[in-house]
């Protein structure tokens, strides 16, 4: 390998760290989105089997209103958060197709 064969190789592998590393900060910006959702379905669940019980309590063969709301809200934030796994694994994977064919342009030269 000459001189510049090996510079070659250190930037492309400088180059690939680079999108490592920024493919790990956003795994984990994705990561804290996706757990501040999973924790508001906690909450909602809580709060409606609080509901539920007091219906319960009441006699009442009937879901509120609120309970359909907050069974509503979680459907949504369910959906919020299949997203944003699928974008996550997307940007996975366009980072490593990115370091990966900056290693096959580099092993070309």
């Amino acid at each position: 390998m000459n001189d510049t064969g090996l510079m070659d190789t250190i930037k492309v592998g400088v180059q690939n760290t680079g999108t490592l590393t920024d493919q790990k900060i956003r795994e984990l910006e994705f990561d804290s989105k996706i757990s501040d959702k999973k924790r508001d379905v906690e909450k909602i669940n809580k709060e409606i089997g609080n509901k539920a019980y007091e219906l319960y309590s009441k006699n009442s063969q009937e879901f509120s209103v609120e309970v359909i709301d907050l069974c509503a809200k979680i459907k949504t934030l369910n959906a919020d958060i299949e997203k944003l796994e699928s974008d996550k694994k997307e940007m996975i994977d366009k980072c490593h197709n990115e370091r990966e064919s900056r290693r096959q342009e580099a092993d070309k030269q």
